[in-house]
């Protein structure tokens, strides 16, 4: 966040054109790699709903006592621990943490710059 701030307050010695792209690409870049993460959580959930479904469907419609048990099994440990991706065992990643990152970088670069205009 401070990186973002500087790059906008300390780049006059370029052009602004040149400058603009650039800070584009770097802004770019600092939240894209944050945000790569929780999508690819989203897309494991998914795959895990459809292996819950595949297994309901499997109780459902398999005769073989079994493999029926098996299934019931798999699906009540599927149950019992959900999968999510906890990161420091603190906070859940999953896709509304970009939306939170970036409300969180938006809150602090708008109190950086409130509080650099009580010092100039």
């Amino acid at each position: 966040m401070i990186r973002i701030y500087g790059l906008l307050t300390l780049n006059h010695d370029q052009p602004f054109g040149k400058s603009l792209v650039f800070l584009l690409l770097e802004v770019y870049w600092i939240i894209l790699i944050p945000c790569l993460p929780p999508v690819f959580v989203g897309w494991t959930t998914a795959e895990v709903n459809k292996i819950k479904l595949l297994l309901l469907n499997s109780i459902i419609s398999n005769t073989d006592s079994q493999e029926k048990h098996d299934a019931q099994l798999f699906a009540r440990y599927l149950r019992l621990r959900p999968f999510r991706v906890r990161v420091w065992r603190v906070f859940s990643a999953d896709a509304a943490s970009p939306l939170r990152l970036i409300s969180l970088c938006t809150t602090y670069l708008i109190v950086m710059v409130q509080l650099t205009h009580l010092y100039e």
